[in-house]
C-alpha cells in the first residue's frame, strides 16, 4: 500500500525540525564550554592547570610539583616549598598563602613584620617544619610529624 503524499511531506517536515533543533542545542552547549587552560592570570600563568606565579623564580610554575612537600598533621593540606638557586630564599606555597622566607641561618628562613615573627621555615634533626602563627608547627615533611 503506497502512503499519501502528504504524509512524506509531514515526516520530512518532523525530521528537519527535529534535527534543527538538536543542532541549535549542540552548539549553544559548545559555547558555554570552558576549556583547560582558557584562563589566565595576571601574569599569564594558567590556575585551571595548576599554575601560580613564583616571585622566586619569576615565572609560572606548578606547586605540588616542588621537590619538597610538608603536611599538616591530619595530612589533609600540603605546603610546597622552592629556594632560590643560591639558597638565600625561599618560597613557601600553602593554604594560608604564598610567603617569602630570607635565611637568616643554616636551614632557618623567615619572614617577619615590626611586631613579630609571622613564618619560619627550618630544619631540625633532618626534618623540615613550617610554622606560620605562635610557633606552632603546621606543617612538617610526612611521616616526621610532632609538634615542639
Amino acid at each position: 500500500m503506497k502512503k499519501p503524499p502528504f504524509l512524506s511531506l509531514i515526516y520530512c517536515s518532523i525530521s528537519l525540525f527535529f534535527f534543527y533543533s538538536c543542532g541549535s542545542h549542540f552548539s549553544s552547549l559548545k559555547q558555554e564550554k570552558h576549556l583547560l587552560g582558557g584562563d589566565r592570570d595576571e601574569h599569564q600563568c594558567i590556575p585551571s592547570a595548576g599554575y601560580q606565579w613564583s616571585e622566586l623564580k619569576k615565572q609560572c610554575i606548578r606547586p605540588f610539583e616542588l621537590p619538597l612537600k610538608l603536611l599538616n598533621a591530619d595530612k589533609t593540606y600540603g605546603a610546597y616549598i622552592c629556594f632560590s638557586n643560591n639558597n638565600e630564599w625561599a618560597e613557601v606555597f600553602s593554604p594560608e598563602g604564598q610567603f617569602l622566607l630570607h635565611k637568616t641561618a643554616d636551614n632557618y628562613y623567615l619572614q617577619s613584620d615590626q611586631k613579630s615573627v609571622n613564618i619560619v621555615l627550618k630544619k631540625i634533626q633532618d626534618v623540615w617544619r613550617l610554622d606560620i602563627r605562635n610557633g606552632q608547627v603546621l606543617y612538617a615533611e610526612p611521616n616526621h610529624f610532632t609538634i615542639q
